[in-house]
């Protein structure tokens, strides 16, 4: 995400969502409770959009779980 300098990327197997600042150090998973497939911006920097393996949901970068937007 260029706003914020942030490297996000999914990892399907460990149901996790990855994000890393350069400089800052080392990566942090969220745990997403399931297979997540790919993850997506929105207009907030804040939160994202996964392809979770029941469906999409909207997910606070800040904590909590995934709140499911389509099943």
């Amino acid at each position: 995400d260029g706003r914020t300098g942030t490297l996000l990327w999914v990892d399907i197997l460990g149901h996790a969502l990855w994000r890393w600042r350069p400089g800052e150090g080392e990566a942090e998973p969220l745990d997403v409770g399931e297979p997540a497939g790919f993850v997506a911006l929105t207009s907030d920097p804040a939160i994202v959009i996964l392809g979770l393996r029941s469906g999409l949901a909207r997910l606070s970068l800040a904590g909590g779980r995934p709140e499911h937007l389509l099943r």
